[in-house]
């Protein structure tokens, strides 16, 4: 038992001799003095992306303590990361972009520094970072609602931008819809056509109609010009109508409806007496049987 009290105080008794001893004659001890913690910069976590007006984007990140300050990068289109902005200060963790076109996409993501001695020590950073599309809410669809018939085609779009959306059909068995936002109409029925956008949504309705059903409206005003013409025009011979309008001395047009054949003719008549000068024309036009009028 003193044999173990006697090894144990030689051993503390040494180590207190190299411990006070000159750092010269215990170079281990030298290295361990000049060792420092290596000094780190925690990456600032991103906290909100916000669109204003057309022209301008206010990125915000979460304060890093101990910094003095940040580094903001953007990148747009294919390219890299570019740096907008130097900031000095922890607390100051907002950045307003109004160097930004509308319906152009930008990407933005940031550093934090702080200064050691001589040296500037860097944070990493998000690399996906925030997105967001300028004057996304001032962007509109070529069209709000269209009426097609089976088998018609129309290509919407998004206007204001470059950019491809992506696309889709409420009802693909009434309305399809390509990637690149062609609509076709399939058969008679309705669907919503949705473009999205930055999370921004684009709707049109889509209403398919049959060619009939197309040329109801244009058979109703036909019946109320009929109407018109009755109930205002003289009579001739074979129980068609006319309503004539005088130009000046020379010139009369006129506007009928010639009963047997259920037609509407629009004429004028040049009479010139004094040079031998009579001359007519009219045009009868089918507004019943075709959505354009056959001449």
């Amino acid at each position: 038992m003193k044999r173990n009290w006697k090894k144990a105080l030689c051993g503390i008794l040494t180590g207190f001799m190299l411990a006070t001893a000159a750092p010269a004659t215990v170079p281990e001890l030298i290295s361990v003095a000049e060792v420092q913690a290596a000094v780190t910069v925690a990456a600032p976590a991103m906290s909100s992306i916000k669109i204003v007006g057309k022209n301008k984007i206010i990125f915000s990140w979460k304060q890093v303590k101990g910094t003095a300050g940040y580094r903001v990068y953007r990148k747009s289109g294919n390219s890299g990361w570019k740096v907008v902005k130097t900031i000095t200060g922890s607390k100051n963790v907002t950045f307003t972009d109004t160097k930004v076109s509308t319906g152009a996409r930008y990407t933005y993501t940031v550093k934090a520094y702080r200064k050691s001695g001589k040296n500037i020590i860097w944070s990493s950073y998000n690399k996906k970072g925030l997105t967001a599309i300028a004057g996304l809410n001032s962007l509109t669809l070529n069209k709000t609602s269209l009426t097609l018939t089976p088998k018609k085609t129309y290509t919407l779009k998004i206007n204001g931008t470059s950019l491809k959306p992506s696309w889709k059909s409420s009802n693909t068995k009434v309305v399809s819809v390509t990637s690149a936002g062609k609509v076709t109409a399939v058969k008679t029925g309705t669907a919503n056509i949705t473009a999205i956008l930055g999370g921004r949504k684009f709707t049109c309705k889509v209403t398919v109609k049959n060619p009939a059903s197309a040329n109801a409206k244009l058979t109703q005003n036909y019946a109320k010009l009929k109407k018109y013409i009755s109930q205002k025009g003289r009579y001739i011979e074979d129980g068609s109508q006319f309503i004539n309008v005088k130009v000046n001395e020379e010139s009369t047009l006129m506007i009928g409806y010639l009963k047997k054949e259920d037609k509407i003719d629009i004429g004028m008549l040049i009479s010139v007496p004094s040079d031998g000068v009579l001359a007519g024309l009219d045009i009868i036009g089918n507004c019943v049987k075709s959505d354009t009028v056959s001449v």
